[in-house]
């Protein structure tokens, strides 16, 4: 079993916090809570063993309320694991899915105290064919799932029933309801209901309809409450003028699998992969990114879904709403696609629009060729931030190509939608540009970052947490294997 130490330092009144790593271990999931705190899941995949995993849950303030590890309780290559938590940290779940048995799961749930219980399910006939989204609350853990697994077929799916499934926290009783749900729009264009957020009793689902042949675009809300009553609904339309929808991957909160905001959405609608074999070395991509493993089934082609034409994302303790993604001159298509600039609308959460941007893109985004033309669908990813101040952040990112580094293009924006700056990672080395999903560091973070990685990029990997009164910063340290976790003031 892994060891962990960890050490705790106060200055300034800051705090930092230090974990040893095994050379294996790399941070696998974030769960960002806000005022809440942060969750963070390591761990140690051991070749056709189980897996070691440490879990570690800190305040707001950069404080360890606990740390919890324990094994898999099926081998590592046939496990498939989610971090839930309720918004108010109160109860945390670590899920384990079998990839032979899907309906057999093992759960681990933990409560802010750290007290631990072990339950399990084995529920198929009754909570549905296939699992689409796993989320909690502070009574209940939910499974949203599709009664006969055809959420992705294009004429099935017009017809298919959405179920939530609802096990108590407290004495794990179990309850199940066949959703009444609007039909679909239209059975192509139309993506099925998915899990938005949450605020308090109230649950949202949302549904995208995208044709990237035309301007006009519209999602669907609709809000359930615990025992899967329908009690709202509306739709959000939009249209993006003179340009048309582009496809790109998502790593805004809730759409990327490592990093969310209190739940995990298992059903791709945005994008379907497929492997082909061949023997390489390969460096896993992406946020929770490990050591370079050799393998044989290692390249991933991706086939663009209507969900990845736009994202949704709330922003309920503001009443707003956001929906963004990228734009080209004409209809897509896959040879030389032409992607130029974005889109960001924002609504209230009555659906009502409050501003829009439609923006070209910047002179030298628009001469990277990889980004305009070269590049697959997948490899552009875009994200959003909105801060509590309701300025906001826009990014896009790519690799020009598997050596070179990664490119993220920054739109700093004002509470009106009005962008202040433009932002490209060659002009900063603070550490800052690991993802695309880069809200402004407060200037105490950038100053430490700009001073520890200056010289040393390849060896630290840093990720960012803001909340009402200060951030915290997880600092990787490659070289030396440690994990430091560090709280500053604003």
């Amino acid at each position: 079993m892994i060891t962990f130490w960890i050490t705790s330092q106060v200055f300034a009144q800051d705090k930092q916090h230090q974990s040893e790593l095994d050379k294996s271990e790399v941070p696998m999931e974030f769960v960002q809570l806000g005022e809440s705190g942060l969750i963070i899941k390591t761990g140690n995949a051991r070749f056709q063993g189980k897996r070691d995993y440490n879990m570690l849950f800190y305040t707001a303030q950069g404080d360890l309320l606990w740390k919890k590890s324990f094994k898999s309780n099926t081998q590592a290559l046939q496990t498939d694991h989610i971090t839930v938590a309720s918004p108010d940290g109160s109860v945390v779940y670590h899920i384990e899915l079998d990839r032979f048995r899907q309906h057999k799961q093992h759960l681990t749930q933990i409560n802010r105290k750290g007290a631990v219980k072990v339950l399990e399910i084995d529920k198929k006939v009754e909570m549905g064919e296939n699992l689409i989204s796993v989320f909690c609350d502070e009574k209940y853990l939910y499974y949203l799932a599709s009664e006969n697994g055809n959420e992705l077929s294009e004429k099935k799916k017009l017809t298919e029933k959405l179920i939530l499934n609802r096990f108590s926290h407290a004495d794990w009783s179990y309850k199940k309801a066949v959703l009444a749900m609007p039909t679909l729009i239209d059975g192509e264009f139309s993506t099925f209901w998915t899990f938005a957020g949450q605020q308090g009793k109230v649950k949202y689902l949302v549904s995208k309809t995208i044709n990237p042949e035309v301007t006009q675009q519209q999602f669907d809300l609709v809000t359930i409450d615990p025992d899967g009553n329908v009690i709202g609904k509306s739709n959000l339309s939009f249209d993006t003028g003179n340009e048309w929808v582009r496809p790109a991957v998502s790593e805004s909160l809730g759409e990327n699998s490592n990093l969310h905001n209190g739940f995990h959405n298992l059903l791709d609608v945005n994008f379907e992969y497929s492997s082909s074999i061949h023997s390489s070395t390969w460096k896993a991509p992406g946020i929770a990114a490990g050591p370079s493993v050799n393998t044989g089934s290692v390249q991933n082609s991706a086939r663009m879904m209507t969900g990845s034409f736009g994202y949704l994302q709330l922003d309920i303790p503001n009443n707003a709403i956001y929906i963004s993604g990228l734009l080209g001159p004409r209809p897509v298509r896959k040879i030389a696609p032409g992607f130029g600039g974005f889109y960001l609308y924002k609504f209230d959460l009555s659906g009502k629009v409050l501003w829009k941007l439609i923006h070209p893109g910047t002179k030298e985004l628009l001469d990277e060729k990889f980004y305009t033309t070269h590049g697959r669908a997948h490899d552009r990813k875009i994200a959003f931030f909105a801060s509590a101040d309701q300025k906001s952040t826009f990014g896009i990112s790519f690799y020009r190509n598997m050596s070179a580094k990664k490119r993220v293009y920054l739109f700093d924006m004002d509470e009106k939608g009005q962008v202040e700056r433009n932002r490209v990672n060659s002009e900063d080395e603070s550490g800052e540009w690991e993802s695309s999903l880069t809200p402004t560091l407060t200037a105490r973070t950038k100053d430490y970052l700009s001073k520890k990685m200056k010289g040393n990029e390849k060896d630290f990997t840093s990720f960012t947490f803001l909340n009402k009164e200060g951030e915290l910063l997880l600092l990787m340290d490659e070289k030396n294997r440690k994990m430091n976790v560090l709280y500053f003031k604003i």
